[in-house]
């Protein structure tokens, strides 16, 4: 299993490259606001006593980790016990821990442990993370967090996560997740995910939106074939920004 510090760096990366790969030639939307991570991850755990920084995997009871955190009035002594036994806690019950941490005060190191236990919980578990952070936060913690979920669950299963999110309310935060996705899908596989834009009836509004993310996202793998076809595309669709952004994703 990949240690906290490796799952946290690659969550904050995917946030910065979903966030911002495909957008490189769009006017930036009003509704989100850029990620900005307070501290990196090592940065935290450089910070912890060396007894606190994990390198082995030991069995968690859940039970006495709660215990032992209600007992625990200091506030760096808590969290340095979170970290002791975060790995283990998330693989054991991740939605146990996630809701102990949004249970406290929101601080900047309360707020990057979650995003740590956020990374480790949608390596395991995808869905199981988007869900809980769909229920669990607002605003920009919700669009980083989906986003970065989003791009890990599209190198996984491009039409799975896709489907997932399109199956939930339409919001700012669900439709930014949805062009992650298929900019990443796309990346990988564009014929898969131009095939699943052109046979799903439900994306509706978001046809054009989703179609530029695919296209920019086949433009980073393949690009003299992703700015071919949405020439014609931008052709036939009347849409010039579609192909002013593919090319800018060259």
């Amino acid at each position: 299993m990949k240690s906290i510090s490796q799952i946290t760096l690659t969550f904050g990366v995917a946030v910065i490259f979903a966030a911002g790969g495909y957008l490189l030639g769009k006017k930036q939307s009003t509704t989100s606001t850029p990620f900005k991570q307070d501290e990196t991850s090592a940065t935290v755990r450089e910070k912890l006593p060396i007894s606190s920084r994990r390198t082995l995997s030991k069995a968690v009871d859940v039970k006495e980790i709660r215990e032992r955190l209600e007992n625990e009035k200091n506030p760096l002594a808590r969290f340095n016990l979170v970290l002791e036994n975060l790995e283990d806690w998330i693989d054991k019950n991740p939605v146990d821990a996630l809701n102990w941490l949004a249970s406290q005060p929101p601080t900047l190191r309360r707020n990057e442990v979650m995003r740590m236990a956020l990374a480790q919980f949608a390596q395991n578990d995808a869905k199981g993370a988007a869900a809980w952070a769909a229920g669990n936060l607002t605003g920009i913690d919700l669009n980083n967090a989906l986003i970065a979920i989003a791009s890990a669950w599209a190198r996984q299963d491009g039409k799975q996560a896709a489907t997932w999110f399109m199956s939930q309310p339409a919001t700012p935060e669900r439709d930014a997740a949805l062009e992650t996705i298929i900019f990443n899908w796309a990346s990988n596989d564009s014929a898969a995910a131009l095939k699943y834009l052109t046979e799903n009836p439900n994306i509706s509004e978001l046809a054009p939106t989703l179609r530029k993310a695919a296209l920019a996202g086949w433009a980073k793998s393949e690009p003299e074939a992703a700015v071919a076809v949405s020439f014609e595309l931008s052709k036939t669709n009347r849409d010039p920004a579609q192909f002013a952004n593919t090319l800018a994703n060259w």
